[in-house]
């Protein structure tokens, strides 16, 4: 028995050169050659018997993965300014918040002393003091979710 080394799907079709969407069937075909074989993808309307292809298939082209939400670090950083509260909840959410904009560079770790971050903002607008907080893998659970609720969710309907 011969092995073949088939390729995935083309990007477009062999004919008409369109680019096949996510979700489309299309028609695959095998033409043997003398070094072996090549395949060919058709959309649907391309595709004719009797081209010279050994054996035909259909298929369907893969969905593309959702696209993730994106944070926009302006809003986060407004949201970390307007968050008040001095409870678990909302000093684990400014931690993570703090975290988060030290690495998108809007805020600046000028320090950490006795479990306490100090921070700046780049712009040199203003200065915070934000206590360490023990996280556990289901407090950071918990913190995601209610970003999602509040951060991502109200952009995704605007």
């Amino acid at each position: 028995m011969t092995a073949w080394d088939l390729k995935a799907p083309a990007k477009g079709c062999a004919k008409c050169g369109r680019p096949f969407p996510g979700g489309a069937t299309i028609v695959s075909g095998l033409r043997l050659v003398p070094e072996g074989c090549i395949r060919e993808d058709f959309c649907e309307p391309c595709f004719t018997e009797g081209e010279g292809h050994a054996t035909r298939w259909h298929t369907r082209i893969p969905m593309p993965p959702p696209k993730k939400p994106r944070l926009d670090p302006n809003a986060v950083h407004e949201f970390f300014r307007n968050l008040e509260g001095d409870g678990d909840r909302e000093q684990a959410f400014r931690y993570v918040l703090a975290l988060y904009l030290v690495r998108k560079r809007i805020l600046r770790l000028e320090g950490a002393r006795r479990r306490i971050l100090s921070l700046s903002e780049a712009k040199g607008e203003g200065r915070y003091r934000i206590p360490e907080v023990e996280l556990t893998a289901e407090r950071v659970s918990e913190i995601f979710d209610w970003l999602q609720q509040v951060l991502i969710a109200p952009a995704a309907s605007a």
